[in-house]
């Protein structure tokens, strides 16, 4: 645990303590739910840093001989999406379209 908090952020080792110190002095359940709100600002950082987009597709007023952001374009199977994610993903990094 000690080379844990020796190479992890602040803020998780903020989070991790406290619950540790909460667990011992009051119970696992106190513990949790202080745990779970202290994380909360670390899944709203996640979040903002993520970044997806789709990619941009033949027949989209777009050929091959045609970039316009000079990528190298691929075909994809009809009725397919493609997405590109940037920066950790997990459960708060999603969102509604």
């Amino acid at each position: 645990m000690i080379s844990l908090c020796k190479t992890s952020p602040k803020s998780d080792i903020l989070v991790l303590l406290t619950t540790a110190v909460l667990t011992i002095v009051f119970d696992l359940v106190v513990a949790i739910e202080v745990g779970v709100v202290l994380t909360a600002s670390f899944l709203k950082r996640m979040a903002d840093v993520t970044e997806v987009k789709s990619w941009k597709y033949i027949g989209d007023n777009i050929d091959e001989n045609n970039d316009p952001d000079n990528i190298n374009l691929k075909q994809v199977p009809k009725d397919t999406l493609v997405y590109e994610i940037n920066g950790p993903m997990f459960c708060s990094c999603g969102q509604v379209s």
